[in-house]
């Protein structure tokens, strides 16, 4: 990830990546509800492991102290001069 900021500059474009939630999270506590239902599937987990994860992410968020984040990276490609016929 550190790379493609360096990769994008070279190609003159900007990277833009990354989503955070703080505080009273909305979407990222439906990625743990996921993760946690699938673990729990797999038998990774027992159901009650699951629970707890699912209820924890929820008080932190009504807590104000969740903090969730997804890393991606996302670039704009174009032709530039050479794409003029």
């Amino acid at each position: 990830m550190r790379a493609v900021g360096t990769h994008a500059e070279l190609l003159g474009t900007d990277p833009l990546y990354g989503y955070v939630e703080t505080r009273q999270a909305r979407y990222t506590p439906t990625i743990v509800d996921r993760g946690a239902a699938a673990l729990a599937a797999e038998g990774r987990i027992g159901d009650e492991l699951a629970a707890a994860l699912k209820a924890e992410a929820r008080r932190r968020s009504t807590a104000g102290q969740f903090f969730g984040h997804i890393a991606y990276a996302s670039l704009v490609a174009t032709l530039g001069d050479r794409g003029a016929a």
